[in-house]
């Protein structure tokens, strides 16, 4: 009987426990969960503490029912594992990161319709990300994001200036998901530049009957193309912010490589060059679903 007793006295004051603690509890989660923005086709989730992002799909392609709710960026409680750095005057920087009297975000991010803008310092340089959902009315098979960096120099001198956008590529729940460029399915570490320099990439969950496929849009879409592109192991260059050699002999489609793990990313590099007093130079891609031929 006593034992009985003791039972309900400590269910009771469980319960009373939860009810004191879940409404901060719940508040919390709410004030940490990411923004979310979309239109049906796709959306992107905002880390609201540094900016950072992840893109997914809605409902995806009309009639296709094999891409709805999918990742095409990695994503987990929160969008953190695809970043974008900045090399300004030899130092990198990565977007949204605190470096004390250096800088830091200025501005938490602001949505107003499709548009979400976080604004970010470094020594006087503002740069504001700007993510936009692009849809085409005539297109209704395409539904992209196009990712900007606005860079303007508030300093007093010129500045050499250069971007990193490092996306953690994941389609549906594969974290590996093999690259296309052209015609070519790319499962190991490589470098592009130059006239080698695709207009285009895609990625897919599969190799062979894909359910969901995405497409990163390098130029001809009024963008400046960047200046490499490097496939690779996430795990590898992510622990990098700027220099990284791409190794041919990993295949970041397997766990057999050195980091006994499948992971792939895409980094689009878009060398420095100089940026004078009072000026802005734009950093973009465009990154979603659709198909290139239409």
């Amino acid at each position: 009987m006593k034992n009985i007793k003791k039972i309900i006295a400590l269910v009771t004051l469980f319960a009373m426990f939860i009810n004191i603690v879940a409404p901060p509890v719940q508040a919390l989660v709410e004030a940490t969960a990411p923004y979310i923005v979309q239109n049906g086709i796709v959306e992107y989730k905002i880390n609201k503490s540094n900016g950072r992002f992840t893109i997914h799909t809605a409902d995806g392609i009309p009639n296709k029912v094999s891409d709805n709710d999918k990742n095409l960026l990695f994503f987990n409680k929160l969008p953190e594992t695809s970043f974008t750095t900045f090399r300004i005057d030899g130092e990198d920087y990565v977007f949204g990161t605190e470096y004390g009297a250096k800088g830091g975000v200025v501005s938490q991010t602001t949505i107003n319709g499709y548009i979400a803008k976080t604004v970010w310092c470094i020594n006087d340089v503002e740069i504001t990300q700007k993510l936009t959902l692009i849809t085409d009315p005539a297109n209704p098979n395409a539904g992209n994001t196009k990712i900007t960096y606005e860079v303007a120099n508030g300093s007093n001198k010129a500045v050499s200036l250069g971007s990193r956008i490092l996306l953690d590529t994941q389609l549906g729940s594969n974290d590996a998901s093999p690259m296309i460029v052209g015609t070519t399915f790319v499962t190991n570490e490589i470098e592009y530049s130059g006239e080698n320099m695709p207009i285009s990439w895609k990625s897919a969950d599969e190799k062979f009957a894909p359910n969901v496929i995405a497409y990163g849009l390098l130029s001809g879409w009024q963008n400046i193309e960047p200046d490499r592109m490097v496939v690779s192991h996430w795990e590898s260059i992510s622990h990098t912010a700027w220099d990284y050699t791409p190794n041919p002999l990993v295949n970041f489609t397997t766990v057999k490589n050195e980091y006994a793990s499948a992971d792939s990313a895409v980094a689009l590099y878009f060398n420095p060059t100089d940026l004078p007093i009072g000026e802005t130079k734009i950093y973009e891609t465009f990154y979603g679903i659709g198909s290139i031929s239409d």
